[in-house]
């Protein structure tokens, strides 16, 4: 895996290291079901807090530079063209 060259806001839980769920026992295609029943049927839908499973809690996501363009967002070796952007990092360069 290669260094990474900084960190950014988690885009899960927006720095907070945690968000709230329902039903956290069950898969994600259930829980709203379930959740979905109860809130349609006039009941309050039980929610806890728990970690993040993308930044696992720290509320911050390391970014790489992109390998595939060296970080330049474009493909090596063509002069830069806005349709032949990097598909990996999608142009930014980076990714997380």
């Amino acid at each position: 895996m290669p260094t990474p060259l900084d960190t950014i806001e988690c885009h899960a839980c927006k720095g907070k290291g945690t968000h709230r769920t329902a039903f956290a026992d069950l898969d994600t295609v259930d829980q709203h079901r379930l959740a979905d029943k109860l809130h349609y049927a006039g009941e309050e839908v039980p929610m806890q807090e728990q970690e993040c499973p993308f930044c696992k809690g720290t509320g911050e996501e390391p970014i790489y530079e992109c390998e595939e363009c060296d970080g330049l967002g474009y493909y090596k070796g063509e002069v830069y063209n806005p349709n032949r952007t990097c598909a990996k990092c999608g142009g930014q360069g980076w990714y997380t």
